[in-house]
């Protein structure tokens, strides 16, 4: 009914997701950057309906068994690299904290 990919692909798909979970001077914005860009192409991919995520060379090298995953294993690996070791961790068993308790004030 609601047209739902997966939960993991509803927070990769939100548009602020990198600046919501990396602060500007962070780190992990230069080591994560082939999730970033991953996690880009696929919104892209999937948001203009050609939905051919499997054909994207960025999409596929960083994911080597990609031909073994479906969108939803796909989605759920890349928003577990981008958010580990973060307050917004995000795998099948849990939700980062940051996520549910405001922690700017």
């Amino acid at each position: 009914m609601l047209d739902i990919i997966c939960f993991e692909y509803i927070l990769l798909e939100f548009d602020k997701l990198i600046k919501w979970i990396y602060a500007p001077d962070d780190e992990f914005l230069a080591k994560r950057i082939k999730a970033i860009r991953a996690r880009e192409l696929l919104v892209k991919s999937i948001q203009s309906e050609t939905f051919d995520y499997k054909t994207i060379q960025e999409i596929i090298k960083y994911d080597n068994h990609l031909d073994n995953h479906n969108i939803e294993q796909l989605s759920a690996k890349l928003l577990f690299d981008l958010t580990r070791n973060t307050g917004f961790e995000v795998s099948k068993g849990m939700i980062g904290k940051c996520w549910i308790d405001s922690c700017c004030n």
